[in-house]
């Protein structure tokens, strides 16, 4: 047996004495183990082949669990549509806008603090529930309380107010691109078809409304400025009215001529051809990294515990 030189922890004189050191005793009986030799003086090596069994049935049980749940959860569908707020620039092209651009001062482009508000009246919880109403999607969004064939609704029919907020928690993101005048509209569903849909006809009922709005607006002010005209014998006021009267005229055939009036289309959404989630490879890798860190924290906390137990146990 071999020999080593330890202190006396009984010695008052400090002198050595040699101890016999017992042979290491095999793995099988941990807590015997332990009380051999401290958790510090194991390599991971050891302690992966004492608790290989352990190991394997956390990280099988964690993975499985992953697999399952990626087989469960309802696949979703993405699709983007680029949009960006009109310019002079973006409708240079129309043969009409140069015809009357050289009779009528139009200036199609929008301000910042125009396209701001387009955005907020697009996330606005008006707009989005007369969307939704415009295009019949609450039957879609509901589809587990909406009965296709005797089309009606089971039950309570939803607010709209709750279509509202998943339309807009859920299925609609809007962003702007990072130092860009360029916004990205997303659509995330559950079917493809249907994202592209939402996506294309939002920005569609965007325009329209916005269009329609101008025009109401523009119309009323030429009416209103036509009667102040006729009723004031002032030249001088008579021209300052015919100015503002043609300021309105170029606002409704601005609005007349443009059907991107609010923002125009760089990118149109397109069915997707891929899921957007989820992605089950991904979640198969986590789930296995998860399992062997859990393993791992299950080896460290098992020997602490047993080595708690043997320190309990000696005193």
């Amino acid at each position: 047996m071999e020999l080593v030189d330890t202190r006396d922890l009984k010695s008052l004189e400090g002198d050595f004495v040699p101890v016999q050191v017992r042979p290491r005793v095999p793995i099988g009986n941990m807590e015997e183990k332990y009380s051999q030799e401290s958790l510090t003086l194991f390599s991971i090596w050891d302690l992966v082949v004492d608790n290989i069994k352990e190991i394997s049935v956390v990280i099988s049980i964690v993975t499985i669990s992953g697999l399952i749940y990626s087989l469960s959860v309802q696949e979703l569908y993405r699709s983007d549509i680029l949009i960006a707020p009109v310019t002079q620039e973006s409708n240079s092209g129309s043969s009409i806008e140069e015809s009357l651009g050289r009779i009528l001062p139009i200036d199609i482009s929008v301000s910042p603090e125009k396209t701001n508000q387009y955005i907020e009246i697009l996330k606005s919880r008006t707009f989005i529930e007369d969307f939704i109403r415009t295009t019949e999607s609450k039957s879609i969004i509901f589809s587990n309380k909406w009965d296709k064939d005797n089309k009606r609704w089971i039950g309570i029919e939803p607010s709209d107010y709750k279509a509202y907020l998943i339309f807009r928690k859920d299925i609609m993101s809007i962003n702007q691109l990072p130092k860009k005048n360029i916004y990205k509209l997303s659509i995330i569903w559950h079917e493809p078809e249907q994202t592209k849909l939402w996506a294309n006809n939002l920005i569609s009922s965007l325009n329209l409304r916005e269009r329609k709005k101008a025009i109401i607006e523009a119309e009323k002010s030429m009416g209103f400025i036509q009667k102040q005209k006729e009723s004031t014998p002032i030249i001088s006021l008579q021209k300052s009215l015919d100015d503002m009267l043609l300021t309105q005229l170029s606002n409704s055939m601005k609005a007349n001529i443009n059907e991107e009036f609010s923002f125009v289309i760089i990118d149109p959404a397109q069915k997707p051809e891929q899921k957007y989630y989820p992605n089950r490879s991904l979640i198969l890798i986590l789930s296995f990294v998860s399992g062997i860190l859990l393993s791992f924290l299950y080896i460290v906390f098992k020997n602490l515990f047993l080595n708690y137990r043997v320190y309990r146990n000696r005193q």
